[in-house]
């Protein structure tokens, strides 16, 4: 049986393949103790993004998932990481979770994707355009167009409409 460490790091060095892979640039934080793995910057915001990883089978439908921090398993808090993004190794499969859905909790469920009922987990399945286009609390079941873009709000070109004209 492999060490938690080696599926912790497996998971962080596929989650950025992965996140590169959809466009995204990810940077690693310096500090570990920091609460976050990876800075996801789609381009016109940056999340911090927490990623656990999970080889254990709970059930044949289903995997168990560590999500709390530090010895103690504290749970995260929403003001630490914006998204919690699971990798079922076996099964080559992510969830990518807004916190505000498992704020609260240490350990969780995921089901497998052979499974004809994915459950409540099952909308967070492969939800990589939440990291790319970013407004998922208004609609978190259809796929984001153009038109939901946010307005960029830092970086190289600063759009005039969010300061002040002289």
């Amino acid at each position: 049986m492999r060490q938690r460490i080696e599926i912790g790091a497996e998971g962080e060095a596929a989650f950025q393949l992965r996140a590169m892979r959809e466009g995204l640039k990810v940077c690693r934080p310096f500090e570990p103790a920091e609460g976050y793995d990876a800075i996801v910057d789609n381009g016109r915001r940056c999340w911090k993004v927490q990623v656990k990883s999970t080889e254990t089978r709970q059930r044949k439908k289903s995997y168990s998932v560590s999500c709390g921090r530090g010895k103690r398993k504290e749970a995260y808090r929403e003001s630490e990481v914006d998204f919690l993004a699971i990798h079922v190794i076996p099964e080559e499969t992510w969830f990518i979770v807004p916190i505000e859905v498992v704020a609260g909790r240490v350990r969780m469920t995921v089901p497998s994707k052979t499974c004809e009922d994915l459950g409540p987990m099952g909308r967070w399945i492969g939800r990589w355009d939440l990291l790319v286009w970013g407004k998922w609390r208004d609609r978190p079941d259809r796929k984001p167009t153009k038109a939901d873009l946010p307005e960029r709000t830092w970086g190289r070109g600063r759009q005039a409409s969010s300061r002040a004209r002289t």
